[in-house]
C-alpha cells in the first residue's frame, strides 16, 4: 500500500487550501511544518524523507493555524474531525512499560473481526497497530459547541473499544483527542534506536463511514444525552451571539413559516437559504432538522453538511436572495435584511432584560449600549423608563445625572446588535481584464466596474454610501527589495478603457499628502479623497493579505545573497525590477545564434588583447564572491584597430551591447548610476577622446574605481541611498588613460593595453554585426556553471583563484622583467574567468586540464608583459625628472642679476626659492607637498640640521640681497659663477633670530 494513496483517502474531503500538519522529533524537541491540502505530494515527499532519520507524525485533523506557523496545534485549533483513530500497543520490553497488551498483530486482528467494524485502514506502527475509521462526511468545527460534540463522539467510540479490550485483559491508550498525531506510514519507528522498525499499511479497503453506521459502537457518558450529529446548544449557550429562538423567525418570516407548514413546497435552493438563517438561532441546529424532516427527500447526513457549512460561513441569505429564488415575499418586504434579524433581540427585549435584574450594577450604566436603551425607553416606553430610573437611583445615581447622560446618547436602536452584519456583504472583486485570484471587498467597501470604489458607514442608525473614487482601484502586488527590505506596492486601476499599473513606495501610497502626486499617472485621487483612499488601501491589504502576491524586487543587476542566484540570468520565483529605466535590464537576454557567437569568440581569442577584453567581461562577476577590488581595462591604439568592435563583443557575452555600452561624453552622475545599476556586470565605456568637459580621465578612474557613489542628502533630511558596485570597467580610446603627471592611484587602478584587438578590418566589421545580432547566451551558461559547479563546492572558487595567481606569478617571474606589479590580482581573475569559460563555453571541457591552464597562463603573461612595456615611473620619479628638466631649461634664471631670479647655482646643488618651485610643480599637475616629501625620502633634496634628529629640507639664503626660503636640489650643474650674496645657514639664522627676539 502506498502512503500517498492513504493520505489521499484520509485528507481527501478537505478543501485545497485547508492546512495539514507534519511533525518530527529532533532529539526531544518536536518540530512541525504545515502544508496546504493541494500540496499533498510535497507533504508526503517531505514526510518520507524525514522519516528515514526522525520519528515522523501526521496530524489527524486540520487546524486554523497560519501556514507559516511551526506550532503542532491543539484541540482548540482543530477545524474538522476527519476520522476515528485508535492506537493499540503491542507487548514490547524495549518500547512499552505496560504489560497488559496483546502479544501479536494476529491477536489484534482477531479482536477487530470479533468486536469492531472493519477499519478503513490498519497500519502497523512499528510497536503497535493503528485502527482508522475515516468519515464520509467530516464533522466541521466552527465553535465550542461543535468542538465539544466532536470530542464526545471520539470519546464515545473509545469507551466502546476500551471496554471490549478490557474484557481481554488489555489496557489501551486514550487517543480520542482531536489533534492526535499518528506515525506516518512508510517512515521508521526509532523508539528503540538500536532496532528501528518501518511503519507499514497492512490493510486498506477504502470504505468511508457515516455516523449512522457507527452508532452501535458509540457509548456516551450519559446514554440519555447522546449528542445529535449537530450540536444542540446547552442551557446558557447560543449558536449565534445574542440570537433568540428559531420560533421568532417563523413568526416574522412568512416564507419560512409557509415552507415549514408545507414542506412539499421546499425546493433545494429555498431549503438551503432557510437553513442559512435557522441554524444561527439559539436552538438553530435542532430547528434545522425539524424544518427538514417534513421534506420527502430528507437526509440526516445532507442536513448535517449544510448546517456545518452555514455555521462556518455565518452569512445568512438575505430577503432579496429569497425573492430571486421565487419566494412569495410580502409586497414591500418585512422591514429586515434577512430572516435571522427576527431572532435578534430588539430594543424592547433588551430593556425587559435590564428590568429583570433585581439590582442594577453601577457599571452597567457606564455601558454605552445600556445608555442607548435608556434613551429609547425615554422616547418610546415611559413606564419602563421610570422603573429603570428608580432602579438606578437605588444603585446610587442622581436623577439629574441620569437625565443628562441619557439626553447625550439619544440614538434610536430598533433592531439591535447584529443587523449591520448583513447590510454590506463582502463580494469577490471582478475587474475586466484583471485576474485577482479571489480578492474580496474590504469590510465597509464595495469595488466594481460600474461605480468604482464606494464606502459604507452607519450614521444615526442608517447606512450611508459615499463614492470614494469613480473607477476601481486595487492592490495587485507587494514587492520587497532584496537589498534594503523596503516594500513597494503595485496598484491596478481602470483608465481610458484599459488597465493601468502603478508601482510606488509603500510610505507614499499610504500617506494622504504624498498620494496626490500620483494623480499625474491617471490614478483617481485628489486632495479631497486622498485620506479616504489611504484608509481604503489599508483595509484592502488587511482583508486580502493572504491573496495579494508578495514578490522580491531589485533596483540593480547582479548577485543575490548567498551567490545562488544572479539577476536576471539565473534566479528562483519572480523578481521585479524597480527602476523606471527598464532598458538596461531588458538588454540582459538572449537573441540570435549561439553557435555563430561562439565561433566568432574562438577566433577573437587568438588575439591576446581581444581575449583579455572578453575575459574581463566574464571576470566581472567573480570580483564580488572573491572580494577583489575593481579593475579598469583600457584598450588604446590608433583608429580602425577594432577597439569598439572588441568591446561590443565582450559586452555581448551578457546581453545587447548597443544598450549596455556607454561613452565618456557623460556626466559623473550618469556614470555613477550606470555602474550602480550594473552592480556586478561589466561597465563598457567607449571613446576616451570624447570625454565630457567636466570630467578628466583621473576623475573617472577614481570615481569608478572606488566602487561607491557620492554621499547625497535628501530634501526632507537624512541621506539618500549610496550606490555601490564591484565590477570590471572596460574602456577604449586612441590615447592612454594615464599621463606623465597622473597620480599613482590612476596607474594602479587601470590596466592599459596597447595594441590592436582586431588586425583585419573585414573581420572587425563582421564582429560588429555578430555582436549586435547574437548575444546573451554565454552569460547565462557561464552563471549556471559557476553556481552549479564552482560556488556550490565550498572553497573551490578561492582555491582555483589562488592556484592560478601563483602559477601566473611564477610564469611572469621567469621572464625576468621585474615585479609583476599591482595588476597581478586583476590579471589572475581574468585568467580564472578564461579557465571557466574554456570549460563551459568554448568546447575545451574535454581537453586535459593542464593544457587548458597553460593556455590561460600564457594569456595572462601576455597581458602583464604588455603592461610592463608601457610601465611609467611612479609619480615621485616623474616629478623629480620634471624638476631636473625645469632647472636645466631655466638655468639663466638662477644666475646673478637675472630677472626674475629663481634661486642660486652652487657647487653642492641648486638652491631653489620655495614659492617658485611650488608654482612650477603645481602648474605641471604635481602635488608639491607629496613630491617634496618623496624627494626627501629618496635623497633628492639636501637636509639641514635644525636641532631635531631628522633635520629640515629648508634653509634661508640671500638672493639679490633678500633672505629667501629655499630648498637645495642635489643636481650637478657644472661650472657656476661666483655670487657675493651672503649665505645664512638655516640653523644659525633661526637660532640667532630667536636670541635677538
Amino acid at each position: 500500500m502506498e502512503p500517498r494513496e492513504y493520505c489521499e483517502l484520509f485528507f481527501g474531503p478537505l478543501s485545497p487550501d485547508d492546512n495539514i500538519t507534519l511533525s518530527w522529533l529532533v532529539g526531544k524537541r518536536c518540530r512541525s511544518k504545515r502544508f496546504k491540502r493541494k500540496d499533498l505530494d510535497a507533504f508526503v515527499e517531505k514526510a518520507l524523507k524525514l522519516g528515514e532519520q526522525h520519528n515522523t507524525f501526521y496530524s489527524c485533523a486540520p487546524t486554523n493555524l497560519p501556514l507559516e506557523s511551526t506550532a503542532r496545534g491543539s484541540n482548540e485549533q482543530v477545524t474538522a474531525m476527519l476520522a476515528f483513530h485508535f492506537d493499540i500497543d503491542l507487548l514490547s520490553l524495549a518500547a512499552h512499560v505496560k504489560r497488559e497488551l496483546p502479544e501479536s498483530e494476529e491477536e489484534i486482528k482477531a479482536f477487530v473481526n470479533e468486536e469492531l467494524p472493519k477499519p478503513t485502514a490498519i497500519i502497523f506502527s512499528g510497536h503497535g497497530v493503528h485502527l482508522i475509521y475515516i468519515l464520509a462526511v467530516p464533522i466541521c468545527i466552527t465553535d465550542e459547541v461543535s468542538r465539544r460534540r466532536a470530542i464526545e463522539l471520539q470519546q464515545a467510540f473509545f469507551r466502546y473499544v476500551s471496554a471490549k479490550a478490557s474484557e481481554r485483559g488489555w489496557k489501551i491508550d486514550n487517543c480520542s483527542d482531536l489533534a492526535r498525531m499518528l506515525r506516518f506510514p512508510g517512515t521508521m519507528n526509532l523508539k528503540d534506536s538500536e532496532h528501528p522498525v518501518r511503519c507499514e499499511i497492512r490493510e486498506m479497503d477504502g470504505h468511508l463511514y457515516t455516523l449512522e453506521e457507527l452508532k452501535p459502537y458509540l457509548v456516551f457518558a450519559d446514554a440519555k444525552e447522546a449528542p445529535l450529529a449537530s450540536p444542540v446548544p446547552q442551557k446558557g449557550e447560543k449558536a449565534y451571539p445574542d440570537a433568540l429562538e428559531a420560533s421568532r423567525i417563523y413568526e416574522g418570516c412568512a416564507v419560512i413559516r409557509d415552507l415549514m407548514e408545507h414542506p412539499e413546497k421546499q425546493t433545494e435552493p429555498l431549503w438551503k437559504a432557510s437553513l442559512d438563517n435557522l441554524c444561527l438561532a439559539s436552538d438553530g441546529v435542532q430547528a434545522c432538522h425539524e424544518f427538514s424532516q417534513g421534506y420527502g427527500g430528507y437526509s440526516f447526513e445532507e442536513t448535517e453538511r449544510k448546517i456545518a457549512h452555514a455555521l462556518k460561513s455565518r452569512k445568512p441569505c438575505t430577503c432579496e436572495h429569497f425573492r430571486t429564488l421565487g419566494a412569495d415575499c410580502p409586497e414591500g418586504g418585512c422591514g429586515v435584511k434577512a430572516p435571522i434579524v427576527f431572532a435578534l433581540p430588539t430594543a424592547w427585549d433588551r430593556i425587559q432584560s435590564l428590568l429583570g435584574h433585581e439590582k442594577l450594577d453601577p457599571a452597567m450604566f457606564l455601558d454605552e449600549g445600556n445608555r442607548e436603551l435608556l434613551a429609547i425607553a425615554m422616547d418610546r416606553y415611559p413606564t419602563e423608563y421610570a422603573y429603570l430610573k428608580m432602579k438606578l437611583k437605588k444603585a446610587g445615581f442622581g436623577l439629574r445625572d441620569i437625565e443628562r447622560a441619557v439626553k447625550q446618547t439619544r440614538a434610536l436602536l430598533y433592531q439591535a446588535n447584529a443587523e449591520e452584519d448583513f447590510t454590506v456583504e463582502s463580494c469577490e472583486i471582478e475587474i475586466e481584464g484583471l485576474d485577482l485570484g479571489g480578492m474580496m471587498d474590504p469590510p465597509g467597501y464595495r469595488v466594481d466596474m460600474e461605480e468604482g470604489v464606494r464606502s459604507f458607514h452607519e450614521f444615526k442608525g442608517e447606512m450611508q454610501c459615499t463614492e470614494l473614487c469613480s473607477r476601481p482601484v486595487v492592490i495587485t502586488r507587494i514587492m520587497e527589495n532584496v537589498d534594503t527590505g523596503c516594500e513597494r506596492m503595485e496598484l491596478a486601476f481602470w483608465r481610458s478603457g484599459r488597465i493601468k499599473h502603478l508601482i510606488a513606495q509603500r510610505s507614499e501610497l499610504l500617506n494622504k499628502n504624498s498620494l496626490v502626486k500620483y494623480a499625474d499617472t491617471g490614478l483617481p485621487v485628489t486632495s479631497s479623497n486622498s485620506e479616504g483612499m489611504v484608509m481604503y488601501f489599508n483595509s484592502f491589504e488587511v482583508a486580502n493579505q493572504e491573496l495579494i502576491p508578495l514578490s522580491r524586487s531589485l533596483g540593480r543587476i547582479g548577485w543575490l545573497s548567498g551567490f545562488k542566484e544572479f539577476y536576471p540570468c539565473h534566479y528562483q520565483g519572480q523578481i521585479v525590477f524597480e527602476d523606471a529605466d527598464q532598458d538596461l535590464v531588458k538588454a540582459i537576454g538572449e537573441q540570435g545564434d549561439y553557435e555563430l557567437w561562439k565561433q566568432t569568440a574562438m577566433k577573437l581569442r587568438e588575439n591576446p588583447i581581444a581575449r583579455a577584453m572578453l575575459n574581463a567581461a566574464a571576470a566581472s562577476v567573480l570580483l564580488e564572491p572573491l572580494k577583489l577590488r575593481i579593475f579598469i581595462l583600457h584598450s588604446w591604439f590608433s583608429s580602425r584597430s577594432g577597439k569598439t568592435a572588441a568591446l561590443k563583443f565582450a559586452l555581448s557575452f551578457w546581453g545587447d551591447p548597443m544598450k549596455m555600452i556607454g561613452n565618456f561624453n557623460s556626466t559623473a552622475v550618469g556614470l555613477e548610476r550606470r555602474a550602480g545599476m550594473l552592480k556586478h556586470l561589466p561597465l563598457g565605456i567607449d571613446e576616451l577622446q570624447q570625454m565630457a568637459r567636466n570630467l578628466t580621465p583621473a576623475m573617472a578612474v577614481y570615481q569608478l574605481g572606488n566602487g561607491q557613489g557620492k554621499t547625497r542628502g535628501m530634501k526632507n533630511g537624512g541621506l539618500q541611498e549610496t550606490l555601490t558596485w564591484r565590477n570590471s570597467i572596460m574602456t577604449t580610446g586612441e590615447e592612454p588613460l594615464s599621463s606623465e603627471n597622473s597620480m599613482d592611484g590612476v596607474i594602479s587602478r587601470a590596466i592599459e593595453l596597447y595594441g590592436a584587438p582586431i588586425d583585419d578590418p573585414e573581420f572587425g566589421r563582421m564582429v560588429h554585426q555578430v555582436s549586435e545580432a547574437n548575444y546573451g547566451f554565454a552569460g547565462k551558461i557561464y552563471i549556471r556553471h559557476l553556481i552549479d559547479h564552482v560556488i556550490s563546492e565550498k572553497g573551490k572558487l578561492e582555491s582555483d583563484y589562488h592556484d592560478l595567481r601563483a602559477r601566473l606569478k611564477e610564469a611572469f617571474d621567469a621572464k625576468d622583467l621585474g615585479e609583476a606589479g599591482v595588476h597581478l590580482d586583476s590579471v589572475a581573475v581574468m585568467c580564472l574567468a578564461d579557465l571557466y569559460g574554456a570549460q563551459c563555453l568554448y568546447g575545451e571541457a574535454t581537453f586535459p586540464i593542464e593544457t587548458i591552464i597553460k593556455d590561460v597562463i600564457d594569456m595572462g603573461v601576455a597581458v602583464l608583459v604588455n603592461v610592463k612595456e608601457q610601465e611609467k615611473e611612479d609619480s615621485i620619479e616623474r616629478a623629480w625628472s620634471f624638476v631636473q628638466g625645469w632647472v636645466a631649461s631655466n638655468r639663466n634664471c638662477f644666475k646673478p642679476h637675472a630677472t626674475p631670479r629663481y634661486g642660486k647655482l652652487e657647487r653642492d646643488g641648486v638652491y631653489i626659492t620655495i614659492n617658485i618651485l611650488r608654482e612650477a610643480m603645481e602648474r605641471a599637475g604635481y602635488s608639491y607637498a607629496k613630491c617634496v616629501r618623496g624627494f626627501v625620502d629618496r635623497d633628492h633634496l639636501k637636509l639641514f640640521q635644525d636641532g631635531s634628529k631628522k633635520g629640515t629640507h629648508q634653509c634661508q639664503k640671500k638672493i639679490n640681497g633678500v633672505n629667501n626660503r629655499v630648498v637645495c636640489a642635489n643636481i650637478e650643474v657644472g661650472d657656476v659663477e661666483d655670487d657675493c650674496s651672503e649665505f645664512l645657514e638655516a640653523g644659525e639664522s633661526f637660532f640667532t633670530r630667536k636670541r635677538m627676539g
